[in-house]
Parts: structure tokens; C-alpha cells; sequence
């Protein structure tokens, strides 16, 4: 697809090489890529080059707050179809719900992070004033259920190591909103077919290697690389720890060499030096 696909930018070599690794994966994939190497523009094109084959109408773009604008801007310089774009902030999600589709346009709906942390809303207070909030009402339980209902072709987590935390509450929101158990059945329902998790620091310490895991379990909980593991058992099958003060300390990581293999079995690796046709002032 991407050998029929008119840029609307011109790529470069890294890029194509990236989108063809999303497209024969089947499923999207993971896009390890150093700052500045241009992986949004790689998320456009394949969303775009789905929505030319007639896979995708729907995408949903989670990053953090501090790029929302900066996807706008990227959207209008790359996407070559005819595309709507919905900023999902916090004060539209009070006045706008999600646009209505159908209607030949590639949707991108651009939300932060901190949407699927958000608590329910407020439904009382308790004998000693505490603020009582529903557990399936307002907040995160809102946007989950919108988007349930929405149904997203594509899903992009733009700086995919915010989810690294398998306690967060944005980590487990999101996960359990794309794969979503029947109950009663083994099998997990996927919500979007399509699935990018985009960063250049999967793991954010030598130590945090187990960063992965979360993503992981949003991006293709059927990998051998997560499949059968809890947080607690990839923890302790690719890093050494022992019992301190009370606590797990780390001591080493270990089948490393395992690790990088099924890793790369889904993702694309690239660093800003291995881009020889990058200028240097490339943004």
C-alpha cells in the first residue's frame, strides 16, 4: 500500500521503511524513534494510507497536553485526504461529543493522557465531607464508553511510555478500553483493529525495563513478548531483584537478547544518527 500511496510531504528513507513495517505487521505496531525523526508524520501517513484503502475513517491521537496543538499543525501539514480534526480537551469533552461519522472524512480526534485518569463525577459527600464519586459515571468512565461507542478504526499513543505504569489509572483505563474481556469467553475484544504506541523512550531508565510491559498490553497483549504474563512475572523474567528494607530492589536485567527479539518482532527502531538523509536542521 505504501508503494501507491501519494505523499502529501515528502518522506524520508527511515519513514517509508517505518510505515511499510506498520503495514506488514497487519495490526499497526510500535515506533521506537528517537526525537526529531519525524514518527507523527509516519502515524498520519498510515492512518491516511487506511483510510485510502478504505480500512480506516476513525482515529483517536492520545498524547500529552503539551503536543496537542503540535498534532493539529502536523494533520493539516501531512494528511492528503479529506480529513475533520476534534481537540477533545478537557472543555470541549464538557460541551461536544465525538463527531458524528460516516460521511467520508478521515476523523482524528486529538485527547490527553490525563482524560483517562480523571475521576468520576461528583455524587455526594460523606458523614465527614468527603467527596463521593461514581465508579461507571463522568471522568475517564465517560470518555472510555464514548469511544466504545464511537469505534475507532486507529488508535495512537503518542509518547506510549506515559502508560508504563500498570497501577496508573490512565495506564489501565486505556488498556482495558482497547481490549475489553467477554465475559465468559477466553478471547479479548479488540476496540480498534489499528494500533500505533510511538516513542523514543520506551524504556525511561536501564533499570525500568519492564516499562514495556503496559504498552505492550495495549498494543499486542497476544505477543509472546507479554501473553501469559502479569506486571509481577515480566518483572521477574527479564530483571533480577531482591529483598530490601522491606521492599523489591533491582539489582540487574537478564535475557535481555529475548527481550530486544520479540520487541522488535512488532516494532520499528530507528536513531536520529542512523538517519544519513536527515538535514542537520531538520525539526
Amino acid at each position: 500500500m505504501a508503494d501507491r500511496y501519494f505523499y502529501k510531504t515528502r518522506p524520508y528513507k527511515h519513514q517509508v521503511a517505518a510505515l511499510k513495517k506498520l503495514i506488514a505487521n497487519g495490526f499497526g505496531g510500535a515506533l521506537l524513534m528517537e526525537p526529531r525523526t519525524g514518527k507523527t508524520k509516519v502515524c498520519i501517513d498510515y492512518a491516511s494510507i487506511l483510510h485510502e484503502a478504505g480500512k480506516a475513517d476513525r482515529v483517536v491521537v492520545v498524547c500529552p497536553v503539551s503536543v496537542m496543538d503540535v498534532w493539529v499543525q502536523e494533520i493539516k501539514t501531512h494528511c492528503p485526504c479529506k480529513f475533520r480534526i476534534t481537540v477533545w480537551d478537557k472543555k470541549a469533552r464538557k460541551t461536544l461529543g465525538l463527531p458524528k461519522f460516516g460521511q467520508g472524512y478521515l476523523d482524528f480526534v486529538i485527547i490527553n493522557y490525563d482524560a483517562f485518569s480523571a475521576p468520576g463525577r461528583m455524587e455526594g459527600r460523606g458523614d465527614e465531607g468527603e467527596i463521593i464519586r461514581s465508579k461507571n459515571r463522568g471522568g475517564r468512565y465517560y470518555v472510555i464508553r464514548a469511544f466504545r461507542d464511537w469505534l475507532p478504526h486507529v488508535i495512537i499513543l503518542d509518547e506510549s511510555h506515559r502508560i508504563k505504569s500498570p497501577s496508573a489509572r490512565a495506564s489501565t483505563s486505556i488498556v482495558r478500553m482497547q481490549w475489553k474481556q467477554t465475559r465468559g469467553v477466553a478471547e479479548l475484544a479488540p476496540l480498534a483493529p489499528y494500533r500505533v504506541i510511538a516513542t523514543g523512550t520506551p524504556v525511561t531508565k536501564q533499570k525500568r525495563i519492564f516499562d514495556l510491559y503496559m504498552q505492550w498490553k495495549f498494543l499486542n497483549p497476544t505477543s509472546e513478548l507479554v501473553a501469559g504474563h502479569t506486571a509481577g512475572t515480566f518483572k521477574s523474567t527479564y530483571g533480577v531483584f531482591t529483598a530490601r528494607n522491606g521492599y523489591p530492589q533491582w539489582i540487574r536485567n537478564q535475557n535481555e537478547m529475548q527481550l530486544h527479539r520479540l520487541v522488535h518482532q512488532d516494532a520499528y527502531a530507528v536513531t536520529r544518527a542512523e538517519c544519513f538523509d536527515l538535514p542537520k536542521a531538520f525539526p
